[in-house]
């Protein structure tokens, strides 16, 4: 129940940038664009989440560097903290 919850608030806050990729697997996408940067931001939301687990992410981008990208996916991790 707090799942589908979630799922409506992420698609309320990123609109038509939030995509499904496959709902029963948990699987979905958000494009995101700052500053003439792109990112593909792919989230896998298992079963218990977000009561006991968090989601697993990847962010696909070109044109972060590596340094920038990893404190993007820490700051990530701390959110769900």
């Amino acid at each position: 129940m707090f799942q589908k919850e979630e799922i409506g608030a992420l698609e309320a806050i990123y609109g038509d940038d939030w995509c499904v990729d496959n709902e029963k697997e948990g699987l979905f996408h958000v494009n995101i664009e700052v500053s003439d940067i792109q990112i593909i931001l792919l989230l896998e939301l298992p079963p218990n989440y977000p009561s006991q687990s968090p989601p697993i992410f990847q962010l696909l981008t070109s044109s972060l560097r590596q340094s920038d990208k990893e404190d993007l996916v820490n700051t990530l991790k701390n959110l769900y903290e």
